[in-house]
């Protein structure tokens, strides 16, 4: 059913540590609405990532549930509770398995939608992440609500590392990755659907590798592909490595997996550019009493 991707990573000394974990994107095809079907391929891909020996797998932006919604009615008909009845069918799966595994879908709250990431692991059920920036030209329609500041960017203790999460338009802000950066992530989780026009794919080109860069994590990927409601999706999951590179990178158009090795302290033992060169630590020339203006509503 898909085409896998492997890397051995660059030759770094970030990468030679002895805790190095297979980690996974999935890149699929949701379909708009018919959640029982996406559901029955997410259980597929964990499946096939797990026997390949994933710990964390990765799927896309509302990958339970498709994307392009047009009214409040076709949004209530797929949202679901979180913990659910679907959560309750990952956390379960993450449990038998032994991974850890990030679901985009629709939660309702109340009388609200949120576009959320949902972390599973074999504890079960660990915690969600409610998309904070909206990308108006389709979420408008829903209509969605976004995470408020109570929520946060929370960053969750796992058995792979600190795992945070952002969502797709999240990334187009430089703020959300180094909040969760300085909150202590090794690894960012990043659901997307990212569109196939040169807007979004400046996600795979550029924005992402710098988020990577300028907060020294992981981020992991995963991306959807196919044209939904005449919204055609740019694919090209990535998984990247603390200094920016792309490790590996799928196609513009399949079902795929793609896996890489990472080493999840290597983002956090420091936040040195030139490995041994204290000066170079991102953190130490951080000035936050300069930054009030990225704050200020004036």
């Amino acid at each position: 059913m898909t085409e896998n991707s492997e890397t051995t990573g660059t030759e770094s000394s970030a990468r030679d540590r002895a805790d190095l974990i297979k980690v996974a994107a999935v890149q699929m095809e949701p379909k708009i609405s018919q959640k029982k079907e996406n559901l029955e391929k997410l259980l597929n891909f964990i499946d096939e990532a797990s026997s390949a020996g994933a710990r964390l797998i990765v799927f896309p932006e509302c990958a339970l549930t498709g994307y392009v919604f047009q009214n409040q009615t076709e949004t209530a008909e797929v949202a679901e509770t979180v913990p659910g009845p679907s959560t309750d069918i990952f956390a379960k799966e993450a449990k038998q398995k032994d991974v850890y595994i990030v679901v985009g879908m629709i939660e309702i709250y109340g009388l609200s939608f949120y576009n959320v990431a949902v972390l599973f692991g074999p504890e079960g059920f660990i915690g969600k992440y409610r998309k904070m920036h909206p990308w108006f030209a389709a979420e408008s329609q829903w209509p969605v609500t976004f995470g408020d500041s109570d929520q946060g960017y929370p960053v969750f203790e796992t058995g792979l590392g600190q795992i945070g999460m952002m969502v797709c338009y999240d990334a187009w802000v430089p703020e959300p990755a180094r909040i969760l950066a300085l909150n202590g992530a090794d690894i960012i989780a990043f659901p997307t659907n990212a569109v196939g026009v040169p807007a979004g794919i400046a996600c795979p080109d550029h924005i992402l590798q710098t988020r990577a860069l300028e907060n020294h994590v992981w981020v992991v990927a995963a991306d959807r592909i196919g044209t939904e409601r005449g919204v055609p999706f740019a694919g090209r999951s990535q998984i990247i490595d603390v200094y920016g590179d792309v490790m590996v990178e799928a196609s513009e158009d399949k079902e795929e997996i793609i896996y890489a090795d990472i080493s999840p302290s290597a983002a956090t033992r420091d936040k040195m550019l030139v490995p041994d060169l204290p000066a170079s630590d991102l953190w130490w020339i951080r000035r936050p009493d300069t930054y009030s203006k990225i704050t200020s509503d004036k």
